[in-house]
């Protein structure tokens, strides 16, 4: 009798210790598997060869912390780990991507560590008052350089050139309240 207790009391314990996985505890890695699956042909998500190069093709594209997700599960050639079957496996099960990620977690610890950087709100930011490492950040997060850019002037000027190409909400917002004014 007291075998079936300390039976249930691991279960029980088992249970408590196992954190639910979603977008808010795993940003990184709910969001990029999620948009993977979503882009997998149904018919190619029953193969375990085919899923896994589907997923290091992805991650070959991948920048930033979708990069850093991709090396740490082992997606990339460079990757020191070769943990991407532990991804595989589950998609090719059809798991949602909250469950692969909760495998992913248990055999990859830092996985859920890894967070999305807050995005800058261009339509109120005053760029003439913004220091100018933000400025910098804007135009290398919208992939281009401003060359010959020497004073904060520059790089204001460089931002609200492409504003309209990189972020059309902001620069409508922008237009709207300087033809109010």
């Amino acid at each position: 009798m007291s075998i079936l207790w300390v039976s249930i009391l691991f279960i029980l314990v088992r249970l408590s210790l196992s954190k639910k996985v979603d977008e808010n505890n795993c940003e990184v890695c709910v969001k990029y598997v999620r948009d993977f699956i979503n882009s997998l042909p149904v018919e190619q998500r029953g193969s375990k060869n085919a899923v896994k190069e589907a997923f290091e093709k992805t991650c070959s594209k991948s920048k930033g912390k979708n990069n850093t997700f991709c090396y740490s599960v082992g997606g990339l050639e460079m990757s020191a780990a070769k943990t991407v079957d532990f991804l595989v496996t589950p998609v090719t099960k059809f798991m949602p991507a909250e469950k692969v990620c909760e495998e992913l977690s248990s055999k990859v610890s830092d996985i859920c560590d890894l967070t999305y950087e807050k995005q800058i709100d261009l339509k109120e930011l005053d760029l003439k008052r913004t220091p100018l490492k933000v400025l910098r950040k804007i135009i290398s997060d919208w992939g281009i350089e401003c060359r010959g850019c020497a004073e904060k002037s520059d790089f204001v000027n460089m931002i609200e050139q492409n504003m309209p190409i990189y972020d059309p909400e902001a620069a409508a917002y922008r237009d709207r309240k300087k033809s109010e004014l």
